[in-house]
């Protein structure tokens, strides 16, 4: 780190990039932007630009732009770090018309030089295929971090905290509202969606709060605070088809 804030030669640079695995909503995103905003003064980078990039986005309609638009990407993210969001995609295999692979070998054609650090996210499941995608791909990647799941109480601080922002209260302690979560989804629901999950309550606060809205309750308890009973009806609303239509990018991705 030292060499690198005063200029020098970093020794074994292709070996530092990063790989984040775990489900939608475990953070990934998040814990990325922050490490970009603190790379530079811990001397893993030289300034502190993110560049996050999909597959969607790399995609070219025929040979060539593919890894014309990966050479932007790095160009852009030159002395910082290049975000591959959702970076599974790349290896999921699509016949003689999958331009992943293209994508890979033009990403990792400066790896071995390590400007710009980057960072692979995308689920647990398939990043190991990222891994094995060649020998070069593994002697390139040093650190390998895994995102658990959050488990019911962790949810309901994040629900807490999202409404903190909101400048709203609850009527409701953490504990209890773990409760309501362990009772009213399944741990596939939670696995699936994690944060997506605090965000998809968050709306349901909402509608039942807008349920409860006229002239007589307008007062100013009633609009920063999300009672127990809204609470407990945003609870009762979600249905079996809650995991339909969520991105969880409003508060953890």
């Amino acid at each position: 780190m030292m060499r690198r804030s005063k200029g020098l030669q970093v020794t074994n640079a292709q070996g530092r990039h990063i790989v984040f695995a775990g489900n939608p909503g475990t953070g990934k995103t998040t814990i990325a932007k922050f490490i970009g905003k603190i790379s530079s003064s811990l001397g893993l980078t030289r300034n502190s630009t993110i560049v996050t990039m999909k597959r969607a986005e790399l995609i070219g309609g025929y040979v060539g732009v593919s890894e014309k638009n990966v050479q932007k990407a790095k160009a852009k993210a030159k002395g910082g770090i290049l975000f591959i969001d959702e970076a599974h995609e790349l290896v999921r295999g699509g016949g003689e018309e999958d331009y992943g692979p293209r994508i890979l070998d033009a990403i990792m054609a400066d790896m071995e030089h390590g400007d710009p650090l980057v960072i692979f996210a995308g689920y647990p499941g398939e990043m190991g295929k990222l891994l094995n995608y060649n020998e070069g791909m593994a002697r390139r990647i040093g650190h390998t971090f895994h995102f658990s799941d959050y488990i019911p109480h962790e949810l309901a601080q994040i629900v807490q905290c999202q409404v903190k922002k909101r400048e709203f209260t609850c009527e409701m302690t953490d504990d209890d509202m773990a409760r309501l979560v362990e009772q009213h989804t399944t741990a596939e629901q939670r696995s699936k969606l994690n944060g997506g999950l605090a965000e998809k309550l968050l709306e349901k606060f909402e509608d039942a709060k807008l349920n409860r809205f006229d002239e007589d309750t307008c007062t100013d308890n009633f609009l920063t605070t999300y009672s127990r009973d809204e609470i407990e009806e945003a609870f009762n609303t979600l249905t079996p088809n809650i995991l339909e239509g969520l991105t969880s990018s409003v508060v953890l991705k």
